[in-house]
């Protein structure tokens, strides 16, 4: 409840007079609260959209030194003849069934983001090693592969992942390697037809770089 008084001098002698105005905000207010909301939120899958992605980035650059995050992205592959051969009603239904997905297997709901098409991503501020974080991804391609039960006709696609770990401090390059490592993945499975579930590269810290005198490189991949 919102309030305002006023005092009016009295005229000619007259006694003051409070004028006050009440008014019940909580509908706006409710308002404001639902379009903060829609914001940040994908409002087909009711992911987290791009927007809460880019917020997210910011505050990782303010976490402290030495503090970890991985980085899984994940782009659904024959996605467009999905659409082609059965509508965009279709290709909504596999998106949201895509996220379904996605949220069963991150370690925490709201760590999981739609960037806009078939294009998603995890971020894992839990993650322990760049072996936990390849561990993740391929299961993420694991659940995402396969069939999926839409009407009227049922449809096949797979998911191409890539993923990266290191300093939460700069999520943002890590965000870059995970990108490219998602599409080095695609063209892979393109070539091979299958293969494995994506690869993980592992940033070191800063100081971890120059241990024992010698230069750790900087994109260490390993295959998973």
């Amino acid at each position: 409840m919102q309030h305002n008084a006023v005092l009016v001098p009295g005229a000619h002698g007259a006694d003051d007079v409070i004028v006050a105005q009440f008014q019940d905000v909580a509908a706006r207010r409710e308002a404001e609260t639902e379009l903060a909301r829609m914001a940040v939120t994908d409002s087909l899958t009711g992911l987290n959209n791009r927007h809460a992605l880019e917020e997210c980035v910011q505050r990782h650059g303010d976490v402290r030194l030495g503090a970890s995050v991985g980085i899984i992205f994940v782009d659904l592959d024959g996605f467009k003849d999905v659409n082609d051969a059965h509508g965009h009603v279709a290709g909504d239904a596999v998106l949201i069934e895509a996220a379904a997905r996605l949220t069963d297997v991150a370690p925490e709901s709201n760590s999981v983001f739609r960037l806009g098409g078939d294009e998603f991503v995890v971020l894992v501020p839990s993650a322990e090693s760049a072996g936990s974080v390849a561990e993740l991804a391929g299961l993420i391609g694991q659940v995402m592969d396969g069939r999926y039960e839409i009407a009227p006709t049922p449809v096949t696609v797979a998911a191409s992942v890539g993923c990266a770990y290191g300093p939460a401090d700069d999520v943002e390059a890590l965000m870059r390697i995970a990108d490219s490592n998602m599409y080095e993945h695609k063209a892979r499975r393109r070539r091979s037809r299958g293969g494995q579930h994506g690869f993980v590269t592992a940033l070191p810290h800063p100081r971890s770089a120059y241990e024992a005198g010698g230069c750790v490189d900087r994109r260490f991949v390993a295959d998973e």
